[in-house]
């Protein structure tokens, strides 16, 4: 009964996102939780992202505290609700709560500073990269050439 339950959640969750529908959501979530579907992180994680996606970040937030065992999935989500809000410092206080980030996590908040063209938290976060070795693309090395422009490049060796 619970694969049924679960699947179907996650397609009205799905389609909830890609229409953007945040009063229908809202109800999805209310079902959630008097429904006797356990506890999903995935399902949650969908939850956020809608809120997300929907720029309703106290719901987001609400969604986010509410997951039981939220992963760094569920964080990069209010991460970058944080960074589309310009909570940049918000972002960055939640990352650091992260009990194993990702290059995602990293990435989303290089980004974030890169645009505003604030060089030293990129240049923090691209050496905390560096020593959880987390790899380097592409999109990681712009961010800081974005951020840092061509004459401070030399400091990232």
């Amino acid at each position: 009964m619970y694969p049924f339950q679960v699947q179907t959640f996650r397609n009205l969750l799905k389609a909830c996102i890609a229409r953007r529908d945040l009063i229908t959501s809202k109800t999805l979530h209310v079902l959630y939780f008097k429904s006797l579907i356990p506890p999903s992180t995935y399902l949650s994680n969908h939850f956020n992202l809608l809120y997300s996606k929907c720029g309703s970040l106290h719901s987001a937030q609400i969604s986010f505290h509410l997951t039981q065992h939220p992963n760094v999935f569920s964080y990069n989500i209010l991460i970058n609700a944080y960074v589309k809000h310009s909570l940049i410092h918000l972002a960055h206080l939640l990352l650091d709560e992260i009990p194993q980030p990702d290059l995602v996590s990293y990435n989303t908040l290089i980004a974030a500073y890169a645009d505003r063209g604030e060089c030293g938290p990129v240049l923090s976060l691209f050496e905390e990269v560096r020593e959880l070795n987390l790899g380097l693309e592409g999109f990681t090395l712009s961010g800081v050439i974005t951020a840092c422009g061509d004459d401070d490049v030399g400091l990232v060796r």
